[in-house]
């Protein structure tokens, strides 16, 4: 068997070089294991290892003084080199398997375990940026997310986290960039399209206060919003005609009330005629029936001449009374907003026109009162009680999308009387 300083300067150059590669890397692996805050156990048999490996580093070293006639140890050291070269390169092959054991084993434990390490490279992989800073604006913890929108932004790493925050609040970012929010949560628009929102929250942090930014992309979100913003205003124009549309349909019905009422009037006077000319060539007829008659016509023919007509109320009144019918109402009706005093005009001209139609009443009783913000308009009249459930007509059922529209509600009742029930916001 050969002795180790009888071998050759290669191969003793050659374990030499290995067992510097083997004891560097236990080194390297045992600072790794105090970052990761392992056990004493661990740190021990790393510190075991790396013993064992300079050891027979410094036995090998040392025979380039011996070869040379430099006795550099003792003779109690020296008697090692006699021991064969085999042994060296079986202890050199444990000491490697040792070191891929503990590497292996470091490596499976930390897959196993959560290390600061582990939280850095989450944290680095996680799509939103977080950044915490002390008072100074010093970072102790950034991800790479927050430190791309950095440059992005600012043209540099974040390094100071009060001045990266305060250039957002107060939009102090390159002109390409679009701010679309200052103040504490800003909002930005990168040039690639992106939309930025940035959240600011102080944490407490062993007896002080660590400083939290968080950024989270928002596009999807913003655009829905835009789109949003264009569908209201549509809606709104859309809601605008609707209105005028409304206030046309009640001007065009209070027009033809007032025709039919005239229309009417005429067929009195008509059938007035043709009574007095019977009574006057052939003596029939009741002489006082014939001067009622008259009298109504001429009460008539005086409405329908009247000049100053005050208000629209005043106008459904006098068609009212070109139908021989009154109003009765309690409570104030409402004169404004113009919405609410449509609708109101809307609901008793329908329910005149019924009256006169169907219920062949004489009187419409009118009562409105207000509760908080809601007024409540309730509509009967002394004519002929319903056959049946009321059937909403074109009247009725234009008057119920009215009401709707403007976010009121509409009730009919036919038993015991008719009552139309009307509630609005004001």
């Amino acid at each position: 068997m050969t002795p180790i300083i009888e071998s050759s300067v290669g191969c003793r150059f050659f374990l030499m070089n290995l067992l510097f590669l083997i004891k560097t890397g236990t080194f390297i692996l045992f600072i790794w294991q105090v970052t990761q805050r392992r056990r004493v156990l661990y740190l021990a048999i790393c510190v075991l290892h790396f013993s064992i490996t300079q050891m027979i580093y410094g036995l090998i070293r040392s025979l380039h003084y011996t070869v040379y006639g430099i006795k550099y140890f003792s003779d109690s050291i020296t008697m090692f080199y006699q021991l064969p070269l085999f042994l060296f390169i079986i202890v050199t092959v444990v000491l490697g398997l040792w070191f891929a054991i503990i590497v292996r084993q470091g490596t499976y434990w930390k897959k196993q375990n959560i290390t600061p390490m582990s939280i850095n490279e989450s944290l680095n992989d996680f799509p939103r940026g977080i950044c915490f800073y002390y008072k100074g604006g010093m970072p102790c913890l950034i991800n790479r997310t927050m430190n791309d929108l950095s440059f992005i932004l600012m043209g540099k790493g974040l390094t100071d986290g009060n001045e990266f925050y305060e250039n957002l609040r107060y939009g102090k970012i390159p002109d390409e960039h679009l701010v679309i929010q200052n103040g504490d949560n800003p909002i930005v628009k990168l040039l690639d399209g992106r939309v930025i929102s940035f959240q600011f929250e102080q944490i407490p942090y062993e007896n002080s206060t660590l400083n939290e930014l968080y950024a989270i992309e928002i596009t999807e979100e913003y655009e829905k919003l835009q789109e949003l913003k264009k569908d209201r205003e549509k809606m709104l124009a859309i809601n605008k005609r609707l209105r005028e549309y409304s206030k046309s349909v009640v001007e065009v019905n209070i027009a033809k009330e007032i025709l039919a009422a005239k229309v009417r009037i005429h067929d009195e006077l008509g059938y007035a005629l043709i009574v007095s000319k019977k009574y006057l060539g052939e003596g029939k007829n009741n002489r006082t029936e014939l001067l009622k008659l008259w009298k109504k016509n001429i009460t008539l023919l005086k409405e329908e001449r009247a000049e100053a007509i005050v208000t629209d109320y005043d106008t459904i009144y006098n068609i009212a009374k070109c139908a021989d019918i009154n109003f009765y109402v309690e409570g104030e009706l409402p004169k404004e907003p113009e919405n609410i005093r449509k609708i109101v005009l809307t609901a008793m001209s329908e329910c005149l026109t019924n009256t006169y139609r169907h219920a062949q009443g004489k009187e419409i009783y009118v009562r409105i009162s207000y509760e908080m913000n809601m007024m409540i308009l309730e509509i009967t009249n002394n004519g002929n009680l319903p056959n049946g459930e009321i059937v909403e007509g074109s009247g009725l059922s234009g008057l119920r999308k009215m009401i709707e529209h403007e976010g009121g509600n509409m009730m009919i009742k036919s038993r015991p009387v008719f009552l139309l029930t009307i509630m609005m916001s004001i």
